[in-house]
């Protein structure tokens, strides 16, 4: 059983500090034109939120390393979980399951074998930022080991997909299913390639991840299967002013789970 006590109680105190330090820096702002000793009181305040931002982010790693990894270690006690690091901007731009953006970010990375095969996740976050700041990618990227089907390339991207380097050279393949159709287009240098990979069961298990706003993006080069879930949010990060519960190892159960779907849904 987990006892996320300690990391509540520390987790509420700084978020009212940062929310007391905000609200009391906006007051001492407007007041310090009538007075300007109020100077150190807005330095103090503000000194106050960066302490409480620090502490946070210090708190989140801390979390990760003794929660979180415990959680990992035991579904599995070969994962290697390390939160800080991620994937490369070329490992992941070099796959086109996600377009390039301004700004890169990747963390919580988790490897090891699942069914045999061999894998690799992290969180990726991709911004633009001109004009405006614009979420391009923020959910969860894995890459699976796969039997190799003569090296040939195989995209499978929503229809509203924007990275059209990828498809050159490549032909649009058409699914017997229409709904599959309707929502994703499939590249590849020729249909068997595609048929190999999606089998009746990836269809059904890529709609299923498809839902709502979320995106799926696939890719498989050489042997290497790589998959993009936009979930449009951070997997296993602290969340602001809610409470740390048993949500943190379903979700993490749920990564697991969503390895196991792929790789069965796969194999033949």
């Amino acid at each position: 059983m987990y006892d996320f006590r300690k990391f509540n109680i520390l987790k509420t105190l700084y978020e009212i500090l940062t929310g007391v330090g905000i609200f009391a820096s906006i007051l001492l702002s407007i007041a310090l034109t009538s007075s300007l000793w109020l100077l150190l009181p807005l330095v103090i305040s503000l000194f106050t939120i960066f302490i409480c931002f620090y502490q946070y982010k210090h708190l989140s790693i801390k979390f990760k390393q003794t929660h979180v990894l415990d959680a990992f270690k035991e579904i599995n006690p070969s994962f290697s979980y390390v939160p800080d690091k991620g994937f490369t901007k070329d490992e992941v731009y070099q796959t086109f399951v996600i377009s390039k953006g301004d700004n890169y970010r990747s963390e919580d990375y988790l490897s090891g074998i699942i069914k045999d095969h061999k894998f690799q996740s992290a969180d990726v976050s991709v911004f633009t930022t001109s004009p405006n700041t614009v979420t391009g990618f923020k959910g969860r990227v894995y890459k699976i080991e796969m039997p190799s089907i003569n090296n040939n390339e195989v995209y499978i991207m929503p229809k509203m997909y924007n990275n059209l380097s990828f498809n050159q050279g490549l032909k649009k393949i058409e699914l017997e299913s229409m709904s599959f159709n309707q929502k994703f287009n499939v590249f590849a240098s020729n249909s068997f390639d595609a048929f190999y990979i999606l089998s009746p069961r990836m269809l059904s298990r890529i709609e299923d991840f498809s839902r709502g706003d979320i995106r799926f993006m696939l890719s498989y080069q050489k042997n290497i299967l790589t998959i993009a879930i936009d979930t449009k949010k951070d997997y296993f990060n602290l969340k602001v002013f809610e409470p740390i519960d048993a949500s943190f190892i379903i979700e993490i159960k749920n990564e697991i789970k969503i390895l196991e779907y792929i790789i069965t849904a796969l194999q033949k």
